[in-house]
């Protein structure tokens, strides 16, 4: 193992911190009156203490779980914890300046500002020390969506009734060993309320921090969506305005709605999911690339997809104050990340996707050809004299060529007579033809009048070696090429501000990466032989490139194509934001260039923890959790850590209802977690994607529930299991299809790797079905990295550590796809960091 390996691995966990503050702490032990206690310094109704008395007394009754899963741990004792400890603060915040500093300070030093004029991000955070909610942002915001976002103390005193409706419907007071525990003592949590067809505008995340020694965490969620509505986890980063490529072109990121396709990362067609809206205050950030007309704006957190100067340099030092010199065989291997606005700077490089390349097959050669020229230099009209529709070509009157082979083409494609009009005074050549059939098929696939022509959807599906032919069509007749001494330099001249941008789009698809120029319009001078003469022009737009060069600051990969940042510059913005959310990558083109979603990962760090969460979903509503979970896990030895003891339940109850779980599980000593959703309406839908590592002594027993009651559910389940030292990680999950559940359908997929060999990796499926129309799909796989493959990367200069996190990358990429952007990319920091030293 390297030096910086080995610091790497054994590094003290960095959240180890405590903060130094008044709290007011009862005495530890656990009885009927601590039970009460809790309830009347939270100032709760009769209905809630009751609540929390059943739950005790149930509680009682139980025998705790001391060998779970065939795993000794020590038993808790339950009589030497504190279940109440809460900062000292005013009962009432007024604003997040009331706040204690030291509070504030402690939830910045764990990269959470709770300040809202810092939080460039918009997230709305529920801020949990100690059990006790200290700070929820973007109250006000959310309540204008008519969304409810605050802690649970809050909504039994703002909003009693909905809370005595849902709480426990989903998770009984008796429904195990620590669901009862934290029924009786939960201190504090989360409470949401999305209301009838409301999207939330902005992320919804709860950070929990535990700082008193020997106090536990048992903290309570409720989310609950009405018909119609759908928690968000990603947030809008565009102003209006920016324009994202389509099938058919550039739109306007506020014109995007859920169900449209747009280009991903990949350069490939994806469905949008949904589109969002917020309000922005803060910095805006402009990113100039070479081509100064692709320029795009984003909110500082936005990712990009970029690769930094900083890490393909040359080894010589910057000279002239140009900027260091760049590798370009280390820029062309280097692969490229998802970085915030806020991290570029010049010379970074940001990438543009070379597009997929369909083929509509609508045309021939001939069809493309004909439409090229129509679109440099046709025209259609009604001639109100004749009663006739006339299709016009403008040329030079020295351009014989093209006049004779568009006189041509027209003849045999239309069956029609062309005739050639010259106009010796004006040194110009008009070819005619009377057709209503052709004057609407060229309006369809080029639009009409110079400024307003573009392409249609066939036309921007040609395949390259036909979008060659159309291309060169219209260069022959509306642009130019330079010969230099060394290249060729290609323009197309139009007056379109949209047709520019498919032509650019068009070129990508041939493997080109153009340019596009303004020349901005107004009053301008006719010729210098009539100085007063003055003209209104329309602006001119030019897209073009080289061939040939010899040397181009773009450079090329098969995929993609890697272009520098010429200036990062930022400006003060107050106003509405906008954002998509997009299937599979979760990624689009804004400009050309590739963006993310935009989301801010929070973690959570404690002692003892035992939560409960619980999730309603109603008709065609849609909740999504994601977690990424790296709570301290004891030394090398298995001494300390966490013990993680949760409870997660969803119900979809209504009709098309929807409910997502995500998950990655890195930390604790010991995670007992299984998120589950009953699929009680008909259509609804439950999934489950995880990621569970285990290293040195950690256990880990994870996995889901989906029970299938309503007809024609669906239900799908991913788990990725990866075990490296002396840890032990398990799936345990249950599919049940209940006697009414017709038509249910299930897939689950168990993938284990072992890495070393003194881990274990463990499947424990339990299937049952109770009607015969169900289908239930169930793999499991066990694999393992191997000399020879770690051989074999290192043989192509990849490093032992890269190569590691390059398999187990390509490994949970099926989970990582489901997670917001900065969730996966800070689980693939961790699993890195996790994992460092445990091979080789």
């Amino acid at each position: 193992m390297s030096t910086a390996t080995e610091l790497l691995a054994n590094r003290e966990y960095k959240y180890g911190f405590t903060t130094d503050i008044e709290t007011e702490t009862i005495a530890k032990g656990l009885s009927e009156d601590v039970v009460r206690l809790i309830s009347q310094k939270k100032n709760e109704p009769d209905w809630l203490l009751d609540f929390r008395l059943k739950a005790f007394r149930r509680w009682l009754g139980m025998k705790q779980p001391d060998n779970w899963a065939n795993f000794d741990y020590p038993n808790i004792d339950f009589q030497n914890i504190s279940y109440y400890s809460a900062p000292k603060q005013k009962a009432k915040k007024a604003s997040l300046d009331e706040v204690d500093p030291e509070l504030l300070k402690t939830f910045e030093k764990l990269g959470i500002p709770l300040t809202e004029q810092k939080m460039l991000a918009n997230v709305a955070v529920d801020a949990v020390f100690d059990s006790v909610s200290v700070a929820t942002t973007y109250k006000e915001k959310l309540k204008k969506a008519g969304v409810i976002f605050c802690s649970f103390t809050e909504a039994v005193a703002d909003y009693p009734e909905l809370v005595k409706k849902y709480l426990g419907s989903v998770v009984p007071v008796g429904d195990n060993y620590y669901a009862a525990l934290n029924s009786a003592v939960f201190s504090d949590g989360s409470f949401v309320f999305i209301p009838k067809g409301v999207r939330c505008p902005m992320e919804l995340s709860t950070y929990f921090r535990i700082n008193t020694q020997e106090s536990g965490q048992f903290e309570r969620t409720l989310i609950v969506a009405e018909e119609g509505a759908y928690v968000a986890y990603n947030e809008g980063c565009h102003p209006a305005g920016e324009q994202v490529l389509t099938a058919t072109g550039w739109r306007n990121i506020e014109g995007i709605k859920a169900g449209d396709f747009v280009y991903d990362h990949d350069g490939r067609l994806q469905k949008v999911r949904a589109a969002m809206v917020r309000p922005f205050k803060g910095e805006m950030i402009t990113v100039r690339p070479v081509s100064r007309y692709n320029s795009f704006r984003l909110t500082p957190e936005h990712p990009v997809y970029a690769i930094k100067r900083k890490d393909v340099l040359k080894p010589r030092k910057g000279r002239n104050g140009w900027l260091p010199e760049v590798d370009t065989q280390k820029l062309l291997k280097a692969t490229p990340q998802f970085i915030k606005a806020d991290e570029l700077e010049k010379g970074d490089f940001v990438l543009v996707p070379k597009l997929q390349k369909p083929d509509s097959r609508a045309f021939n050669d001939a069809e493309l050809e004909l439409l090229g020229y129509y679109l440099a230099e046709g025209s259609s009209c009604y001639n109100k004299l004749n009663k006739q529709h006339v299709n016009s070509f403008a040329f030079g009157i020295a351009e014989e060529k093209l006049i004779e082979r568009t006189k041509n083409l027209i003849e045999t494609l239309s069956g029609k007579r062309a005739y050639v009009v010259k106009n010796e005074e004006r040194n110009g050549a008009n070819v005619q033809f009377y057709s209503a059939e052709f004057s609407e098929w060229f309006t369809i696939h080029c639009g009409k009048y110079a400024t307003e022509k573009s392409l249609s959807e066939d036309l921007m599906n040609l395949s390259p070696r036909q979008a060659r032919i159309f291309l060169d069509a219209y260069l022959a007749g509306d642009g130019n090429v330079c010969e230099r001494e060394n290249s060729t330099m290609v323009r197309f001249c139009t007056a379109s501000e949209k047709l520019a941008q498919q032509v650019q789009m068009l070129l990508n698809k041939l493997d080109i990466h153009a340019w596009i120029q303004v020349r901005e319009g107004g009053e301008a001078v006719f010729s210098k032989r009539q100085p007063e003469r003055i003209i209104n022009r329309q602006p001119l737009y030019h897209v073009g490139y080289t061939e040939n060069k010899k040397w181009d600051m773009i450079r090329e990969t098969e995929t993609h194509f890697i272009v520098p940042v010429r200036e990062v510059t930022r400006e003060a913005f107050d106003d509405l934001v906008f954002n998509i959310d997009v299937s599979e990558t979760h990624s689009y083109l804004v400009k050309g260039f590739a963006v993310h979603n935009c989301t801010a990962p929070q973690f959570d760090t404690n002692q003892l923890h035992a939560a409960v969460v619980e999730l309603v979903a109603l008709d065609d509503a849609e909740i999504k959790y994601s977690t990424v979970q790296n709570w301290y896990a004891g030394d090398e030895s298995g001494k300390g850590g966490i013990y993680n003891f949760v409870t997660k339940r969803g119900a979809a109850r209504g009709r098309n209802s929807k409910i997502s779980w995500t998950q990655v599980e890195t930390g604790s000593a010991i995670t007992w977690k299984y998120p589950s959703v009953i699929l009680q309406g008909d259509g609804s839908i439950g999934e489950f994607y995880s990621v569970a590592l285990t290293n040195n002594a950690q256990i880990a027993d994870t996995g889901t529930k989906m029970i299938h009651i309503g007809k024609n559910t669906k239900s799908t389940i991913v788990s990725k299991g990866i075990s490296a030292g002396r840890s032990n990680n398990s799936y345990r999950g249950l599919v049940k299809v209940m006697p009414k559940a017709d038509g249910a359908r299930n897939y689950t997929q168990c993938d284990s790797m072992l890495i070393g060999g003194r881990c274990e990796a463990n499947t424990f499926p339990y299937i049952e079905v109770m009607n015969n129309s169900a289908r239930v799909e169930h793999e499991a796989t066990t694999s393992k990295i191997s000399e020879e493959q770690l051989f074999y990367l290192q043989q192509r200069g990849i490093s032992p550590e890269d190569a590691v996190s390059l398999i187990i990358n390509g490994f949970c990429k099926e989970v990582f796809r489901e997670l917001p952007m900065e969730y996966a990319v800070e689980a693939q920091k961790l699993l890195g960091l996790k994992l460092e030293g445990s091979v080789g």
